[in-house]
């Protein structure tokens, strides 16, 4: 697992055009650690094998794994990186809030099955089999969906899971995790303010204000909920934001750097290194590879 027994806090990056998220990932190792996030997480691995934490529960995987997990839940698959050289970490992710709908979305008579899934998915849920297949060509096929098709066919992926009647948990009963909504809030709002603003604006003391802390309580405050320093978690955010303009655009890494929040290349090359292990030029072209 991670040097870490802490679960890192990892935000989910999403548009204001989309209500969920569906992301593709194909490097040589995945590359999220030991974390956790208030998003439901529907993963399939499609090419890599390696060992999976989700909970208290270890085991290996293989590529076809299938796992649905639920919110705040630890978890964490570590490739092989011993198996076949040419071998990639390939996965295909769904992650979307329970509320993501509507707050009664599945409270409605029809959802009453996929209510009792997501309620199980809090110990983690493996899939095998036949659902596991239809399952995965599905989510394949929703990286290409937009708009109410899109939404439509996650609606309709939640509804075979839980017809699944062999779906096998993985974490113990005992494990559950007990998430502090009001940290979840206050870290939602630190996150709102550092994307919004560029290196030069961003204003520690301002940010503590805002939530009616000093910049040290925020500080104390911040390692011990999330994990991880303030200033580590300003780089991660705005290193994902490059990421999206590496993959989605073909801006100079300069620019993309600036317009992330940088003050300077150096830096920006630094932490991008530091967060994925490359560069961002090996980043943009191992993506443009691997689609």
């Amino acid at each position: 697992m991670s040097s870490s027994p802490k679960a890192q806090f990892e935000m989910v990056p999403q548009t204001d055009r989309e209500s969920f998220a569906v992301r593709e990932f194909k490097l040589k190792r995945f590359p999220s650690g030991w974390h956790y996030h208030p998003e439901i997480e529907l993963t399939w691995v499609v090419e890599s094998s390696g060992r999976r934490w989700v909970g208290d529960h270890v085991n290996n995987y293989q590529a076809g794994d299938l796992v649905l997990i639920g919110p705040n839940v630890p978890h964490y698959w570590m490739n092989d990186e011993t198996g076949r050289p040419d071998e990639m970490a390939h996965s295909i992710v769904i992650q979307f809030r329970r509320d993501c709908f509507g707050a009664d979305f599945f409270s409605l008579v029809e959802m009453r099955g996929v209510d009792e899934l997501l309620k199980r998915s809090m110990r983690g849920l493996q899939f095998d089999g036949a659902v596991r297949d239809r399952v995965a060509g599905r989510m394949s096929g929703l990286l290409g969906m937009v708009g109410l098709p899109r939404f439509v066919e996650l609606v309709s992926i939640l509804g075979e899971l839980a017809k699944a009647t062999d779906a096998k948990p993985l974490s113990s009963p005992g494990f559950t995790p007990r998430p502090d909504q009001g940290s979840v809030e206050r870290v939602d709002k630190i996150y709102e303010y550092i994307a919004r603003r560029s290196a030069s604006d961003f204003n520690h003391a301002e940010l503590a204000g805002l939530l009616g802390m000093s910049p040290s309580g925020l500080s104390h405050y911040f390692k011990r909920t999330v994990g991880t320093t303030l200033s580590s978690f300003v780089a991660e955010v705005r290193i994902g934001q490059a990421c999206r303009h590496l993959i989605l655009g073909d801006r100079p890494v300069s620019e993309i750097a600036f317009k992330a929040g940088f003050e300077n290349l150096s830096s920006f090359n630094a932490w991008f290194r530091r967060l994925r292990g490359m560069s961002p030029r090996d980043f943009r072209q191992s993506h443009r590879r691997g689609s």
